[in-house]
């Protein structure tokens, strides 16, 4: 379990240095628009990096919102803490070289800093969680419910790489958090304690894998979380204040989202 002692209010969770270092130094260049992608709702468009590696991106100025790229970072490393399967996410610069340059019909980039998931050969993207006795999707189920719960999970978004035995990577986390990417301090301090499952049958998960998950949500230290949050640009529109809110949330809600999890996995006995 969690040993040291939470923090009681949002406003009192002092695990973000000041000021934030941002995001590494060393990070992935755009290079080309890869691929425009009119069907998705913030424009998310597929983009080729300098380090020859091709991201699904959503730059500030995406058609959502531009803090959808806070709450991106944010749940994407935060999954990797606790073992969610959740493609690989990255800062991605925008240079000057490209201001301008369409991603969506008469929409221009700016230059600067955006979200980048690491593109994943051969998926379909499904609404529902299926192929669970497929490649080791029980125990990347595992995950996707640890994640839903923990961190709010909304607009579920799931690939399956064909190629790889229906294997399950969850995505597009920018409608996560209470209120998406227009979360408030307010609105995580009011939500802070509620459950929050995923509304899906359990049955096939291993429970070993949901047991796994809460013993990584029981290890997580203040630190560790302040570690991902410190990641997130200055440049982003969000503040420390906001982002420690985000941090005690997640905090705080850790223990709780632990028991469900093994109450889960209780409940299924050794399948």
């Amino acid at each position: 379990m969690i040993s040291h002692v939470l923090s009681a209010d949002p406003h009192s969770w002092k695990y973000i240095p000041s000021p934030r270092p941002g995001a590494v130094k060393s990070r992935p260049q755009l290079v080309s628009i890869a691929e425009q992608n009119q069907r998705t709702g913030s424009g998310a468009f597929r983009g080729l990096t300098n380090d020859n590696q091709r991201w699904w991106i959503k730059p500030l100025n995406n058609t959502q919102d531009p803090r959808v790229t806070v709450t991106e970072l944010i749940v994407s490393r935060a999954a990797r803490l606790i073992g969610a399967p959740v493609c690989e996410a990255s800062v991605i610069e925008i240079p000057e070289d490209l201001a301008d340059e369409e991603f969506l019909p008469g929409v221009g980039l700016i230059p600067g800093l955006a979200f980048g998931s690491r593109h994943v050969d051969d998926v379909l993207e499904e609404r529902a969680l299926t192929h669970r006795r497929e490649d080791d999707n029980r125990t990347r189920h595992a995950g996707v419910y640890a994640l839903y719960d923990w961190c709010w999970g909304s607009d579920d978004q799931w690939l399956y790489q064909t190629s790889d035995d229906n294997r399950l990577f969850s995505h597009d986390h920018g409608q996560y958090l209470p209120g998406g990417p227009y979360w408030t301090v307010r609105r995580l301090e009011e939500e802070v304690n509620t459950p929050h499952v995923q509304a899906c049958d359990p049955r096939g998960v291993d429970p070993s894998a949901l047991r796994a998950c809460a013993q990584r949500l029981d290890g997580l230290s203040g630190s560790d979380l302040g570690e991902v949050l410190a990641g997130i640009p200055s440049e982003w529109p969000v503040s420390d204040a906001e982002l420690a809110a985000v941090g005690w949330f997640l905090e705080r809600r850790a223990p709780a989202v632990s028991l469900r999890l093994q109450k889960m996995a209780e409940s299924m006995g050794e399948e």
